[in-house]
């Protein structure tokens, strides 16, 4: 069809704007608090489930990615002379979908994402804590609602552009990642510990790759700035 877009669904660059996205959506996918938070509720859900447990994540993992990439192809279509980096001009480029409702459209999307990002972090870090502490899992609602408070107080205060402070924050997690997730894995593959739901064969060695493949994302987004 005249004047179709052309495109691959696979790019690939080296440039270093390009790999720190990437770095950013490794940490925005892998959080620190994940690992603990997908033990706790494979453990709330009886260890008998552990296998259907890891299918459910490997599906949840496969289906939001199609997502987001459903929705990156379709934003390919968008004004690509917008600075995606302003929030102004971010709002803006729903105009060939939305016109003049572009930003309402825009502002009422980040909102509801805001919230769904703030339920499941702040709930599930909260939940960590709790079980860390040895408290009743009733309080995670409590150490939700103290810990949400001063996140919102330091986003007001912070100055700049924000979208540079919360891809700067993804980056960092993929680093934070490293700790616990070195831990979870040795705990998850020791037999001593986990009995015969320990982790072995393909999974472990998934597990293990993945980890190495977004740490080392991080490392060559940071490097390439250097």
């Amino acid at each position: 069809m005249r004047g179709a877009i052309s495109y691959s669904p696979f790019y690939i660059s080296s440039s270093p704007m390009f790999l720190f996205i990437v770095a950013a959506n490794a940490g925005a996918v892998v959080m620190p608090f994940m690992p603990f938070y997908q033990a706790s509720a494979t453990a709330e859900k009886k260890l008998a489930t552990v296998q259907s447990s890891r299918l459910e994540t490997l599906l949840g993992a496969v289906v939001s990615e199609v997502l987001m990439v459903i929705i990156v192809m379709v934003s390919s279509g968008l004004d690509h002379g917008l600075d995606f980096f302003t929030e102004q001009q971010l709002s803006l480029g729903l105009t060939n979908i939305a016109g003049e409702y572009a930003p309402w459209l825009f502002g009422i999307g980040l909102f509801a994402a805001s919230f769904l990002a703030l339920v499941v972090i702040s709930l599930g870090s909260a939940w960590g804590v709790v079980e860390a502490i040895g408290w009743h899992r009733n309080r995670a609602f409590m150490i939700y609602f103290l810990e949400s408070i001063p996140a919102v107080i330091v986003t007001l205060m912070l100055s700049g552009n924000l979208l540079t402070s919360i891809l700067n924050l993804m980056v960092t997690f993929v680093f934070v990642l490293i700790a616990p997730a070195v831990m979870m894995g040795l705990i998850a593959s020791n037999p001593k510990i986990m009995g015969v739901h320990s982790s072995s064969g393909v999974w472990r060695i998934a597990y293990w790759l993945s980890l190495i493949f977004v740490v080392v994302l991080g490392v060559i987004s940071v490097v390439s700035f250097i």
